[in-house]
């Protein structure tokens, strides 16, 4: 029997690349990992297809927001029922945002309780942090060459 793919979500302003040392780890016991990237990091959005895979879906801080909301109807048991393989068998939330169905932290449009180290790019239509506040805010608990 096939292993689930392991698609990994990081948290906003974060590259795939912080998953790295984690899906080597599951790669080694024979799992396939995915690490996507997210606009707030300068990636464009992709259509990656795990039609036909059983998948769990990891999130990691702000990305428990949407991902809670981002794979209805995608669970194996909807798929089955469209006569469809595969589909999500988990949904892992580590150290983010587990949150009820339809949460909204603020008003779209409403910005004043955003933290001032988030600003706004209004051309990409993404909250964007500044190099020299990111390793303050996340990363303050391992060394700068980690970070």
């Amino acid at each position: 029997m096939a292993k689930p793919t392991i698609v990994m979500v990081p948290g906003a302003w974060h590259k795939p690349l912080i998953y790295s040392e984690v899906a080597q780890s599951l790669e080694k016991h024979g799992y396939p990992t995915v690490s996507l990237a997210l606009p707030s990091a300068g990636a464009k959005p992709s259509h990656q297809d795990f039609n036909g895979d059983e998948v769990v879906l990891v999130v990691h801080p702000y990305t428990g927001l949407p991902g809670g909301e981002a794979p209805k109807g995608l669970s194996k048991k909807d798929q089955e029922a469209k006569g469809l393989k595969g589909g999500l068998i988990r949904y892992v939330v580590m150290n983010g945002f587990a949150t009820p169905p339809g949460f909204q932290a603020a008003a779209k449009g409403d910005y004043a309780k955003m933290p001032d180290w988030m600003k706004l790019d209004t051309e990409n239509e993404v909250f964007a942090v500044e190099p020299e506040d990111a390793k303050r805010i996340f990363h303050n608990d391992i060394s700068s060459e980690k970070a």
